[in-house]
């Protein structure tokens, strides 16, 4: 393909990126660079930046002024069936399938409506930065419409408006095929301006329900004091891990998880238990939840001399033992599973930094019960009556 300065195209698989004229394009089919230079859309016309809003974080902000009409930016859709969505565990240790009666926070990031199972998630660059304006929106969806009709066969193969004639639920699981979804602006937006939509009536009455009840909510269920991994280790430090035998033990949320190598070679039982050493850092790349038993100190020398040409003092180091359990194999590839016939791994002389402080799994702040989960509202008449 020739390269000029005025049409530069990288491929991203089927998405392709455009530099044009100085500008930072995007488009959704395998276009000439004749055709694609004529049909992309400006990415640079947004920006990422700090949200007007203190508690609504990032939000998407115009970089130069967008006149009314004018196609913000266009976006792919993902359609999904609301039953997607539902968390479930597959906990062979436990008995099964296990249900949270939850839904993933992805929900918050679809477009829906209250009456239909079809949801339609965007993944184009840049629009999940877009917050709710509720009546002071200056952006809306449409459905995509084509810029000419030279490229309408084109873009089909990513906008299949003939979706529109099944039910919602067929369209969740037809295969293959998707939509696409234009951000138009409302009237003239001005540089710096934050970009927003009106997420509809649903939206805002359920957030403002779970404003005034989470507070109650952490109160009750004793999570004001939550913190996860990442803030305990700010505010704690794990540089010395602690034993099963501490009095003062971990958050309920959080647990250890270390990194070992399959049982492939011989090993030491006792009864159920198998007991191995560390051996090379290479060999273990597998990684599942431990207990730290013990914890002692070795004195190791780092094959380091100074500048005098002294051989190095060897370091203090702490070196731990740790118990696996085989009621976790089911949170593991199957060939870092502890075999069939041990029960428990214990692991001796494992070095810090093989032991990772973590947060349990389901028990981050996104999988409380009170946690905000709805879909963004799509505009009446946006969904046809079959869906």
């Amino acid at each position: 393909m020739k390269i000029t300065k005025a049409v530069r195209i990288i491929y991203r698989g089927t998405n392709q990126i455009l530099r044009k004229r100085n500008c930072c394009a995007y488009y959704l089919s395998r276009y000439e660079p004749d055709i694609a230079e004529k049909e992309s859309l400006c990415l640079d016309r947004n920006v990422e930046a700090r949200a007007t809003s203190s508690n609504t974080g990032n939000g998407l902000f115009a970089k130069r002024v967008i006149k009314k009409k004018d196609v913000v930016v266009s976006s792919p859709l993902l359609p999904i069936h609301r039953s997607e969505l539902e968390i479930k565990i597959s906990n062979e240790g436990e008995g099964g399938i296990e249900m949270l009666h939850q839904q993933q926070i992805m929900l918050n990031y679809a477009y829906g409506h209250p009456r239909s199972n079809l949801l339609l998630l965007p993944f184009g660059p840049l629009v999940s930065y877009m917050n709710n304006g509720g009546k002071k929106a200056n952006v809306r969806i449409n459905w995509h419409k084509p810029f000419s009709s030279d490229t309408k066969q084109g873009r089909a193969e990513y906008h299949h408006t003939e979706l529109f004639d099944k039910s919602g639920d067929k369209v969740a699981y037809t295969h293959g095929k998707g939509l696409m979804m234009d951000y138009v602006a409302l009237r003239d937006i001005e540089k710096d301006e934050e970009l927003l939509i009106d997420y509809g009536k649903d939206w805002s009455d359920a957030y403002e329900r779970h404003q005034k009840n989470y507070a109650m909510y952490l109160q009750e269920e004793d999570e004001a004091s939550y913190l996860s991994a990442t803030e305990y280790v700010k505010l704690q430090g794990d540089e010395i891990l602690k034993t099963v035998e501490d009095k003062d033990p971990y958050p309920e949320n959080l647990h250890t998880e270390c990194f070992y190598h399959s049982l492939k070679k011989k090993k030491k039982k006792k009864g159920d238990i198998v007991v191995i050493s560390w051996d090379k850092h290479s060999q273990h790349t597998c990684f599942l939840p431990c207990r730290i038993i013990d914890r002692y100190t070795s004195y190791e020398d780092d094959n380091y001399e100074d500048n005098t040409n002294n051989p190095h003092i060897p370091q203090k180091r702490h070196r731990y033992t740790v118990e696996f359990d085989a009621r976790d194999n089911y949170l593991e590839i199957k060939k870092c599973q502890l075999p069939s016939d041990v029960q428990k791994l214990l692991l001796s002389n494992v070095p810090r930094d093989a032991i990772r402080l973590v947060d349990k799994p389901f028990s981050t702040d996104m999988f409380l019960d009170a946690a905000f989960r709805h879909e963004i509202g799509v505009p009446t008449g946006f969904y046809q009556t079959k869906t």
